[in-house]
């Protein structure tokens, strides 16, 4: 995989344009792996969800998807299908959609995480602590870093990782302009407004039976919208 990444020619000169690439947080996960000689799935339980009771957040690897399925049965839930994958030649159900991280045996520094709302509220809401200075694993100069519009005067909404708002946005029409978030291929999205200390974390499974279906686009900003007249109000 790393020759795979090494051999990919460049799109356009570096720095001249922001391009959504998988290829940088894939690197970023050998380096966490080279460097703790641990895998990710062992480094995030050890070093982040320690510090979080009750919190479950897991990479599901391919050798531990029936375990997994027959886990979340146990305990009264379940896990939504995907897609119909042709590559796999299967429904996909309890392992990770993208094609890299399956590749990579379900473990990727991009993909992979499987866990429910509450427990990826519980990671948002880590952010959240950290952007206004209060206690949390985060500091708060590397989460306002991380988060802030790399390039203001640019068409590009990117921050680190993070992407912000812009027009039109998935965040919908009232988020602040210091929001932040991210959109999973699958249908998942987080958003997240500092300024309003509001969490939107939504988790759809909008792939099934097939990725051809995007009604994802409308269905984004109107869920935000209402989320936020609900709760904050929309004067």
């Amino acid at each position: 995989m790393l020759n795979l990444i090494r051999a990919e020619s460049l799109v356009y000169e570096r720095g001249t344009r922001s391009l959504y690439s998988d290829l940088g947080f894939m690197l970023l996960g050998f380096i966490i792996e080279h460097n703790s000689r641990q895998s990710l799935n062992v480094f995030l339980k050890h070093h982040i969800l320690k510090s979080l009771t009750g919190v479950h957040v897991e990479f599901v690897l391919q050798e531990r998807i029936q375990d997994f399925q027959d886990s979340m049965a146990q305990h009264g839930g379940g896990v939504a299908p995907t897609e119909v994958d042709s590559w796999r030649g299967r429904l996909l159900c309890g392992e990770v959609h993208d094609e890299n991280a399956a590749a990579l045996g379900g473990e990727a520094g991009h993909a992979g995480l499987f866990g429910s709302v509450d427990a990826v509220l519980a990671i948002t809401g880590i952010w959240m602590q950290a952007y206004h200075g209060r206690a949390a694993i985060l500091d708060q100069g590397l989460v306002r870093e991380f988060t802030r519009r790399q390039n203001p005067a640019g068409a590009a909404s990117w921050a680190l990782g993070w992407d912000t708002p812009s027009i039109p946005s998935s965040s919908g029409q009232y988020f602040s302009a210091r929001s932040f978030g991210h959109l999973g291929y699958t249908g998942t999205s987080i958003w997240i407004d500092p300024e309003q200390e509001l969490e939107a974390v939504l988790l759809s499974n909008r792939v099934h039976p097939t990725r051809t279906n995007e009604a994802i686009r409308d269905f984004r900003p109107m869920i935000h919208d209402l989320v936020y007249r609900e709760f904050v109000g929309s004067s």
